[in-house]
């Protein structure tokens, strides 16, 4: 059995309400590559953070925006310009996938980083190596659709991603 089909069939498994949970991931990262002296380079990070899963996004920008004092009339847009689907638990979305090219991600709001290391060819990254991921990683546009001050995040991962994952006091571990 795969990882992404272990990982997808515990996430499957899990009770669908709101649920506060954790997630460790093992990603490459996006570096920007003109003039990056790690362009040829193997770079990743390993990151932990404590999440939100089986909520709705939509539901949770309007929560924000009445805590604001705005009319929460916000409307999410559909995944990758109508290329995606929640496949499970819709419309709260606890699995998404790719229509395009079959991939499968995770989804869920990030609370809070637990702890995040750079990595570069498998090794920890030095502190020169650090300065350069800071200084060639693209810079994240927060989403001004929501009109919120406080940005809700939402984040889609993929499957094969996940190293482990607890949800409710059950644990998936790669």
């Amino acid at each position: 059995m795969t990882t992404t089909t272990c990982v997808e069939k515990f996430i499957i498994s899990q009770r669908d309400n709101a649920t506060f949970a954790s997630v460790t991931l093992n990603s490459v990262c996006k570096l920007l590559k003109k003039g990056n002296p790690l362009a040829n380079e193997k770079v990743t990070y390993i990151a932990k953070y404590s999440i939100l899963v089986n909520i709705s996004y939509e539901n949770r920008v309007n929560s924000q925006r009445e805590r604001e004092h705005k009319i929460a009339n916000f409307i999410s847009e559909s995944l990758w310009n109508g290329m995606g689907e929640y496949y499970h638990n819709s419309p709260n979305g606890r699995l998404a996938r790719h229509i395009g090219n079959g991939q499968k991600y995770f989804v869920y709001s990030p609370l809070k980083t637990k702890y995040f290391n750079y990595f570069v060819n498998g090794q920890p990254a030095t502190e020169e190596q650090m300065t350069l991921i800071k200084a060639f990683t693209p810079k994240k546009q927060e989403s001004e659709k929501q009109d919120v001050q406080n940005v809700i995040q939402w984040r889609l991962v993929r499957l094969e991603n996940i190293l482990s994952l607890s949800i409710g006091g059950d644990s998936y571990n790669r």
